[in-house]
């Protein structure tokens, strides 16, 4: 009955939407989760939804994944750095030009809201990765012997 749990909880998980996935068996699409990327990452097998086949990612897919995982997850660290100050400086700013001085221009909380955007953006645009990889993923992480006598 746990199993059925844990099963549920990897579904729930956000998808992963820099990569996209397919099945080397039945060519199934598949559309994984944040969860299910790392555990390829881990080399740790997801499984098929419509073949029900345990794949994994070949060595060097794997280090591609690996890789813009690893690029998300600092530009990740890096907006929580920048914009939690942001955030509180802007707010303690706002605050004191509200009740204790008087602004140095109009429009100034529409500056720091409207940089906050900016930097935010910016974060957004450095971690998204501009080439589109579609990942095949194969039993045992071997690709069947089809394909590569089509080639």
């Amino acid at each position: 009955m746990s199993h059925a749990n844990e099963a549920a909880a990897v579904t729930d998980s956000t998808p992963y939407k820099d990569a996209g996935m397919s099945c080397g068996h039945c060519s199934y699409t598949l559309k994984p989760t944040y969860h299910q990327a790392f555990e390829l990452v881990k080399l740790q097998p997801i499984n098929c939804y419509q073949c029900s086949s345990d794949l994994l990612l070949d060595e060097a897919d794997r280090e591609v994944l690996d890789k813009k995982l690893q690029t998300a997850t600092r530009i990740g660290k890096l907006a929580v750095l920048i914009l939690g100050p942001y955030f509180l400086i802007s707010m303690l700013t706002v605050l004191y030009f509200s009740f204790f001085a008087k602004p140095p221009f109009p429009g100034f909380t529409g500056v720091l809201f409207g940089g906050g955007l900016v930097i935010g953006f910016l974060l957004k645009s450095a971690s998204t990765d501009s080439t589109e990889r579609n990942f095949v993923l194969f039993k045992n992480g071997e690709q069947p012997a089809e394909p590569t006598q089509a080639a």
